[in-house]
């Protein structure tokens, strides 16, 4: 099963490099620039996972977090969401709406690894 993977990131190299890493494992990879944009591809299309930047400008990750969760339960879904941020990852562990921390500056062994422990936790 090929793997849809939506990467919502406002860095354009860091955006490029994610979506990278991750064809290289033949999954299907779409990249937008920000949490309306993400909003805006989750409506249009059912991906297996969301990798969601903590700080973009406009939407941070954890609004755009919260909105996309209003959008799987209307659609009686649950989409796999995985934060990546810089930051302290406790206070986002704490809102309940993510599936997984992936911290910068990570390599692709880190990607890879926070991505399958999320996929290896769903029934």
């Amino acid at each position: 099963m090929t793997m849809k993977v939506l990467v919502a990131e406002d860095d354009q190299l860091n955006r490029e490099l994610i979506r990278r890493m991750l064809r290289r494992l033949s999954w299907d990879v779409h990249a937008v620039a920000d949490g309306a944009a993400a909003l805006e591809a989750c409506a249009a299309t059912d991906y297996d996972v969301v990798l969601i930047d903590y700080e973009m400008p406009q939407m941070n990750g954890v609004e755009a977090a919260t909105r996309l969760r209003k959008l799987d339960q209307a659609r009686a879904r649950h989409t796999l969401l995985i934060i990546v941020t810089g930051s302290d990852p406790e206070p986002l562990q704490r809102t309940g709406l993510f599936d997984g921390i992936i911290l910068k500056p990570f390599v692709l062994e880190e990607l890879l690894s926070g991505i399958q422990s999320v996929l290896a936790r769903q029934p």
